[in-house]
């Protein structure tokens, strides 16, 4: 598991390198990621536990499962259908059961078990 020490090491790694760049969209990159480490931080200082976030971590894996699982058995049908059509339909799926949120959580905790 991540340290606080090691998470404000990288923040401090990840700002010096930035300071020589000119490029806008990486230093948009940049900044997302030093706003992640930060996220990272602030949850760090709550002092979870090891096996706290492994559980979380797992929880959420299996959620992200049955949710697939559960695409996979009721659109069947989509297999039939044109790329772009089965993109929207994947789409609108994933919008009702927050895949975006879920996976966000899923890096998080994968960043914090160093996995």
């Amino acid at each position: 598991m991540r340290t606080k020490r090691e998470v404000f090491k990288e923040i401090e790694t990840v700002i010096n390198e930035s300071k020589s760049i000119s490029d806008c969209r990486y230093k948009r990159k940049i900044q997302k990621r030093v706003e992640f480490l930060r996220q990272m931080q602030f949850y760090l200082e709550t002092n979870p536990t090891i096996d706290f976030i492994q559980k979380q971590y797992d929880n959420i894996s299996n959620k992200m499962d049955s949710i697939n699982k559960e695409y996979l058995d009721n659109y069947e049908f989509v297999s039939n259908l044109d790329a772009i059509t089965r993109r929207k339909i994947r789409n609108m799926f994933d919008e009702m059961h927050d895949v975006k949120k879920i996976k966000n959580q899923i890096i998080a905790l994968k960043y914090l078990l160093k996995k």
